[in-house]
């Protein structure tokens, strides 16, 4: 990732770019900083909330994958993978590897799409 990345909604400098900084939306593949993400959460759980917006992405207004819903974050991440972006590379190589998330343990396949990952320069 990058060493510092402006987030498209606060416009604040995100320092250190990572899992911990960020959140990653599959649907798009943007991100977000913590703090608007957990923002954006709470804003559009709150009840009578206008449910058109429920469940979205807050950059492309797609729908959100649940969490757990590994067969669809998958697919998304396969597209992401396959147009060459590193961060989805790395997760799909890591669930490859050890056969997590509704993908069949294929240990070369992993390696392949980690040394992808590693080749962009991505940790």
């Amino acid at each position: 990732p990058l060493d510092s990345e402006d987030c498209p909604i606060c416009l604040e400098t995100i320092k250190h770019v990572n899992r911990m900084t960020i959140r990653r939306f599959y649907c798009c593949g943007g991100f977000t900083c913590k703090q608007c993400c957990d923002e954006h959460e709470a804003k559009y759980s709150a009840e009578g909330f206008d449910e058109m917006y429920r469940g979205k992405c807050p950059l492309c207004r797609a729908k959100i994958p649940r969490e757990g819903d590994s067969k669809e974050i998958g697919t998304k991440l396969l597209k992401h993978a396959n147009k060459g972006r590193a961060w989805a590379q790395m997760k799909l190589g890591s669930w490859y590897s050890t056969g997590t998330n509704g993908f069949a343990l294929d240990r070369q396949k992993g390696l392949q799409l980690l040394e992808q990952a590693v080749a962009q320069r991505y940790p």
